[in-house]
């Protein structure tokens, strides 16, 4: 891993856990931890850091966990390559325009704190 990504403090692994757990949703889960591992790749985040947070959000959300790490390995072993890996702007797009728009404001606003923290 590059040296310039960082490790990130309990505090900001507790918030990063706390954010992406709200805007998990269900029918979107498998496509919200690639891109949340995109997201966290991009803002560079370690894979260390990342996955403490992958781990703890699944089970606020009571998802099962080893295939979810194995992806989000996966996602850091492509951006390492230089290959195109989702982020913001695609979890931006997915929601304004899949997500029920009874949730868009709250994980708008959940992924404004992610920005922000990191």
């Amino acid at each position: 891993m590059s040296p310039d990504f960082k490790e990130l403090t309990a505090e900001q692994i507790d918030s990063a856990c706390d954010s992406f757990a709200k805007i998990w949703t269900h029918g979107y889960r498998h496509q919200i931890c690639l891109i949340s591992a995109g997201v966290l790749f991009n803002q560079k985040v370690s894979l260390q850091s990342a996955l403490q947070i992958m781990p703890k959000v699944l089970a606020k959300l009571g998802v099962p966990v080893e295939q979810k790490l194995k992806d989000v390995t996966l996602v850091y072993q492509q951006g390492q390559k230089g290959n195109p890996i989702a982020g913001v702007k695609h979890l931006e797009r997915m929601i304004d325009q899949e997500f029920p728009e009874n949730m868009r404001d709250q994980a708008s606003r959940e992924l404004n704190n992610i920005k922000k923290a990191f």
